[in-house]
């Protein structure tokens, strides 16, 4: 299952894009010398869960808010600004996770 490829790129166990690992290990301070790394079942969990990490901390811990947001423009994009607080205003603050 190490070698698990998806069609459009991302690789391992956590299914992650080449770009998503780089940048992840770069924010987290885990090393990674090749993206080849990222089909070891080792880095590519620790470089999942430090992602999905991120991913809750971006959304406050509200874990109701990526799931509408996954098939979405890139994650910089003003679109997904405007979603997330659309869904913010819609959920409010009481939203049960």
């Amino acid at each position: 299952m190490a070698d698990a490829r998806s069609h459009v790129g991302a690789t391992g166990l956590m299914q992650l894009m080449p770009a998503t690992a780089k940048e992840t290990a770069r924010r987290f301070g885990i090393p990674l010398s090749s993206t080849q790394q990222v089909l070891n079942p080792d880095v590519n969990i620790q470089l999942g869960t430090a992602y999905l990490s991120q991913i809750y901390n971006q959304f406050n811990g509200n874990r109701s808010l990526p799931r509408p947001l996954q098939r979405r423009p890139r994650a910089g994009s003003p679109v997904v600004a405007q979603r997330r607080a659309s869904l913010v205003r819609r959920l409010g603050r009481e939203h049960p996770l």
